[in-house]
């Protein structure tokens, strides 16, 4: 296990320190400020339901959503109760207000790979970039120090199981309906 925290701390570093660099500094901030509550997320989600044709889709995002945050905020983090790196390591100059809660997993990520998946599976246009959405989010809350790869792993992971069961609920609600 040392090994791997080890091994955590190395990339960290690496991503914040190693690549710090002027033009990250200033677009870092706001792309965390976007993912904060899942609100590009949230938006984009209303603006699907809003759409007849695409409605499903998001009101699956919204459930994805729900379902991530109860597996990230209202549990793991809770369980885990893993310090984030900024914490552990305080840095100078921090780009961003530190959080105050738990490092694993990453809720930024977990929500953005929660609605990106969704939206990857869903729709035909813009596939890929959802994803980098998700991914650059997940790169963000690294290089701000906030979290360690794995934290964005776990995140990610949790966020495409959380997708996977909001599908798979969201489906089985429309079947029923259809049939009765």
């Amino acid at each position: 296990m040392e090994f791997l925290q080890s091994l955590d701390k190395v990339i960290v570093d690496f991503i914040h320190y190693g690549l710090q660099n002027s033009i990250f500094d200033f677009l870092m901030p706001k792309i965390t400020a976007l993912g904060e509550a899942g609100i590009i997320w949230i938006i984009i989600s209303l603006i699907l339901i809003s759409t007849k044709k695409y409605r499903k889709v998001g009101i699956t995002c919204i459930i994805a959503l729900f379902i991530s945050l109860l597996f990230t905020d209202l549990s793991i983090k809770k369980i885990v109760q893993r310090p984030r790196p900024i914490t552990l390591y305080p840095i100078e100059n921090a780009l961003i207000k530190v959080p105050t809660s738990y490092s694993f997993p990453s809720g930024h990520t977990s929500s953005s790979f929660a609605a990106a998946w969704v939206l990857y599976r869903s729709m035909d246009r813009y596939k890929l970039g959802y994803l980098g959405i998700a991914v650059i989010m997940a790169f963000s809350r690294m290089y701000l120090y906030v979290h360690y790869l794995s934290d964005v792993v776990g995140g990610a992971v949790i966020g495409i199981i959380s997708a996977t069961l909001a599908m798979v609920l969201v489906n089985k609600y429309f079947q029923r309906k259809s049939q009765l």
